[in-house]
């Protein structure tokens, strides 16, 4: 097993949707893995990038199903 080193720059906490979140945290790891040199890094951060979108697709469906559960009713 390879031993590796990432530097990854730490930015502030700002609220966001979750499928918003998933997005960046798929975007992250895309560049992550495009940047890494280890054969098997790169293929883990690369599936890491999938799972991160599939996910957002997955709450977006779910939403849209459902609704937000955080945003209150519109029922009367």
């Amino acid at each position: 097993m390879a031993m590796f080193s990432i530097r990854v720059p730490v930015e502030p906490y700002r609220p966001q949707s979750d499928t918003e979140g998933c997005r960046k945290q798929a975007r992250r790891c895309a560049a992550l893995a495009a940047a890494a040199t280890d054969a098997e890094l790169k293929h883990n951060l690369a599936g890491m990038a999938r799972n991160w979108m599939k996910l957002a697709l997955d709450h977006d469906r779910a939403e849209a199903l459902v609704g937000d559960p955080l945003e209150p009713s519109k029922r009367a």
